[in-house]
């Protein structure tokens, strides 16, 4: 029944080309086509939606050996014809709520950060992609 309290999402699972990302301290997603309105004299002609890539923006806790992040980078590499990757991430808990999927991802930003005395380092990626598919 809808406008019951359920239990709130958590951690969400989220994978690049079917590697989950468990290193991802923080997730971001957004996919904002552009709208146009048009009215003549009379009124309301219509409204338009325009074209807009996903973005996905990713946080990384920095590991002291080999990290995930470098599937990213393994995963852009690998990627047919230049087409880039598939990101998937699941909007609640893992199996029971909606998963989507963004095709043809590319990496698009890269930034690290280091703070010694807190013995902290994260990496931040930007990926784009197309527009998102809820496949499950």
């Amino acid at each position: 029944m809808a406008g019951l309290p359920t239990a709130l999402a958590g951690a969400i699972v989220h994978e690049i080309d079917g590697q989950p990302c468990v290193e991802a301290v923080k997730f971001n997603a957004s996919y904002a086509p552009p709208l146009n309105f048009r009215a003549g004299f009379a009124g309301m002609i219509g409204i338009g939606k325009g074209q807009a890539p996903t973005q996905i923006r990713l946080t990384f806790a920095g590991a002291a050996g080999k990290q995930q992040f470098n599937l990213i980078a393994m995963a852009k590499e690998q990627s047919n014809g230049g087409l880039g990757f598939d990101y998937t991430f699941w909007d609640g808990a893992y199996g029971i709520s909606n998963r989507w999927l963004v095709p043809n991802c590319q990496l698009g930003d890269f930034n690290m950060d280091n703070d010694p005395a807190q013995g902290m380092t994260d990496k931040t990626v930007m990926l784009m992609g197309n527009v998102p598919k809820q496949i499950q």
